[in-house]
């Protein structure tokens, strides 16, 4: 299932398992981490004072075809989907929606009966619960690759799957609405169901409009449907370790994994975030991102995110400097293996966006 967590990159001294004798230009030192950790490609960007700097890749958009991976590949970005759903709630509040983050997320919902916590019925369910992972709801549904819907789930598939699966007290940890932080795929899909009802207009729509039109992100999408012919060509396949593809592949929680783009589109979203690059959001409304903060790692100086699913690793990490850094990579990784490819990006991408240590 989707692993994802507030996850501190180390940025330098992280004893990266790179060779010596490693060639000294970016993209020759990309291609011995491809070959070093053994996946299909890796895509980087880096951003300084919101201004995109470098994008580079290595490696294979598709193994067996033999297609190279590109800085216009369009990589599935698994859990780095999340912030776009803290980004929509921060947006409503510029929009007068009708929308607290404390109020009862029934007065949206309007289910029968109305969603409550098993065994904590007194207690209401917030949106700040839900955007800061203390909705009281386990993580994940009970699928796995063998059953995700591929390439997309079906139109309209998102609330019949949350009100059946809540239902259900084993969706539900022991912990209390807003006691308690456990990371929750079907917390963050309930948030952005919240958000498409608060709005009247359904979420990825609702996205299209007011994240990725107004900043460019024209190869961002949450569903495969929804690119072009040209653009679905250039989506980088899911790999397992023995770099073998995967089917393109999506959940019905949708909101909580699916989104494909690019290094350059993420790169204007964490942009727009910082405050350096076009303005999506009122300053009221990017303080309110950061500050609660709505779906997204707050790590000291920086704000950031992991991404991991079937085929799928992911990161992006950046300050209100504008300084930052993406990579994208299509390959399963045992998780001693991430970590260890995780510490020679950061030793490559932190230097080159002026990260603070």
């Amino acid at each position: 299932m989707r692993r994802a967590l507030w996850m501190t990159c180390l940025l330098v001294g992280c004893g990266g398992s790179r060779a010596s004798s490693e060639p000294t230009d970016f993209e020759g030192q990309l291609e011995v981490l491809v070959e070093a950790h053994k996946v299909a490609s890796i895509t980087v960007g880096v951003m300084r004072g919101g201004r995109i700097v470098r994008t580079a890749a290595a490696g294979f958009a598709d193994v067996p075809a033999g297609e190279r991976a590109t800085p216009d590949t369009i990589y599935a970005i698994a859990s780095c989907s999340k912030p776009v759903v803290g980004a929509a709630i921060a947006k409503l509040t510029d929009l007068d929606a009708d929308l607290d983050l404390d109020a009862d997320v029934n007065e949206w919902l309007e289910w029968s009966p109305p969603l409550r916590h098993p065994d904590h019925r007194d207690v209401p369910i917030t949106l700040r619960h839900l955007a800061t992972h203390r909705g009281g709801m386990q993580s994940d549904g009970p699928e796995d690759y063998e059953s995700y819907p591929k390439p997309d789930p079906a139109p309209g598939t998102l609330e019949p799957m949350l009100r059946s699966l809540l239902a259900d007290p084993a969706y539900w940890t022991d912990h209390a609405p807003g006691e308690t932080e456990v990371y929750s795929n079907l917390g963050t899909a309930l948030a952005a169901l919240v958000v498409e009802r608060a709005a009247g207009q359904e979420f990825s729509a609702l996205s299209r409009a007011h994240i990725f039109d107004p900043l460019g992100m024209n190869d961002t999408r949450w569903f495969f449907r929804e690119f072009s012919a040209a653009q679905q060509a250039r989506i980088a396949l899911p790999h397992s370790d023995a770099l073998e593809p995967f089917e393109h592949y999506g959940f019905e929680d949708y909101p909580s994994g699916q989104l494909r783009t690019t290094v350059s589109d993420l790169m204007r979203f964490m942009a727009s975030l910082s405050g350096h690059g076009k303005a999506v959001l009122s300053e009221e409304a990017r303080a309110l991102f950061h500050e609660v903060p709505l779906l997204i790692g707050d790590a000291g100086d920086t704000f950031e995110h992991s991404g991991g699913e079937t085929g799928v690793n992911t990161f992006f990490s950046y300050d209100l400097d504008g300084y930052g850094y993406v990579y994208l990579v299509n390959s399963d990784l045992e998780d001693t293996e991430l970590e260890a490819l995780e510490d020679d990006l950061g030793d490559l991408l932190a230097p080159e966006a002026g990260m603070k240590e």
